[in-house]
């Protein structure tokens, strides 16, 4: 299955706004506009949408045409985004192996400046 295909059938990811901007074998960029319901209680952008948008990122990357598994995550957060803003998550890959681990690095921005870095392990189920 292709990454627009995936995207289609999540409803998690349709929930949050994620839209597909950029789909290539090695590179797949998911984007939202940050709305209220993406605020946390201090009124920044949660960290758990920055999350979920990076993640979003990372699964359509994965599983595009295999089965895939995240393995591992990590997550480091230094800005924020404005109700309005569009914020992106840029997926690729880390290492340039063709193995069965693959692992992703995803920075997240907005409006052009770094505010997050993801970096994701996945297994490889089945191709």
């Amino acid at each position: 299955m292709d990454a627009a295909t995936l995207l289609a059938r999540d409803r998690f990811a349709a929930a949050l706004g994620a839209r597909l901007v950029v789909d290539e074998p090695d590179r797949v960029v998911v984007e939202m506009t940050v709305s209220e319901t993406h605020l946390d209680e201090s009124g920044r952008v949660s960290t758990g949408a920055l999350f979920a948008l990076a993640d979003c990122a990372m699964s359509l990357i994965s599983n595009a045409g295999v089965t895939a598994v995240a393995v591992a995550t990590h997550f480091v957060r230094h800005g924020t985004a404005a109700v309005g803003q569009v914020v992106a998550a840029d997926a690729r890959p880390a290492l340039g192996s063709d193995t069965p681990e693959r692992t992703w690095d995803i920075p997240v921005t907005a409006g052009g400046t770094c505010i997050a870095r993801f970096v994701g392990t996945t297994l490889t189920l089945s191709r």
